[in-house]
């Protein structure tokens, strides 16, 4: 039996909540909210949001990984990230993958909806884009990875 992915579990356990794995996870969070009737700063809506956040990070994880010795992790983030060639060694990797802007949650979604990640041109996009869009990414979560 294959092993869930974390954002699926995490859904998961809103029975009620009608989930659409194929949709940007923050969409589907910030629709299960309307649907529970959830107030912003509300007990239900925080502790949801902290286990979303949990599961965003496990997301991640599961499909980048957290090894930053793996060559095949930076391999397969230099590939979503549309980079070529993909160099082949992991400071090669490293140092491609550090003048790309992208938003983090957004790779966890690209996976998921098969879409190509955005990719920003300045430090100043990416951040205007993830203001409006609220993507924030939990990087100082407990369960992140070094990846």
């Amino acid at each position: 039996m294959a092993s869930q992915a974390p954002l699926d579990i995490f859904f998961a356990a809103y029975v009620a909540f009608e989930y659409d794995a194929s949709s940007p996870a923050i969409y589907e969070f910030n629709r299960m909210c309307q649907f529970f009737k959830w107030q912003k700063k509300g007990d239900d809506r925080n502790l949801a949001y902290m286990r979303f956040k949990d599961a965003l990070t496990g997301q991640f994880n599961s499909t980048y990984g957290t090894d930053v010795h793996d060559y095949n992790s930076w391999k397969r983030l230099a590939e979503v990230l549309r980079i070529s060639p993909v160099p082949d060694t992991i400071s090669g990797c490293r140092k491609e993958i550090k003048k790309v802007f992208v938003n983090i949650t957004d790779l966890v979604d690209t996976a998921r909806t098969d879409k190509d990640v955005v990719l920003f041109s300045s430090e100043h996009e990416l951040s205007r884009y993830t203001k409006k869009s609220k993507k924030f990414f939990p990087r100082n979560e407990a369960k992140a990875g070094g990846f």
